[in-house]
């Protein structure tokens, strides 16, 4: 058998793309901010609502800000920074998708299918 042989490379094709069911729909549970992969959420939390506003240190979730103020700055959070009315309480404890409200994402819909380009 050559490398190229037909059967070896569909043996030894490209991993398969994990496709996610189209009715969970990855959101910022803080903004309301849609998005296509789980990594880019966690990556948006850590920069927009769980980084530090005197230092700049991003941590994983709102109690680690929460903590890292309170002991290395001796300043006290009250609320998510940037976060919607109704949804900076340090109460829930939400890292990407875990920790989000049953009854949210319950009432919320999919992603939105992309345009198709214009012909």
């Amino acid at each position: 058998l050559s490398p190229l042989d037909p059967a070896r490379v569909s043996a030894m094709g490209r991993k398969k793309k994990r496709t996610r069911d189209a009715a969970e729909r990855i959101f910022c549970w803080y903004c309301d901010r849609d998005f296509q992969d789980l990594h880019v959420l966690i990556n948006h939390q850590k920069e927009r609502h769980f980084k530090c506003a005197t230092c700049n240190k991003r941590l994983i979730t709102i109690n680690g800000l929460r903590i890292h103020s309170s002991q290395v700055h001796k300043q006290e959070i009250s609320a998510v920074p940037h976060a919607i009315p109704g949804r900076d309480s340090l109460e829930i404890q939400i890292c990407g998708m875990e920790g989000v409200p049953e009854d949210a994402l319950a009432h919320t819909t999919p992603n939105p299918a992309p345009a198709p380009a214009p012909a």
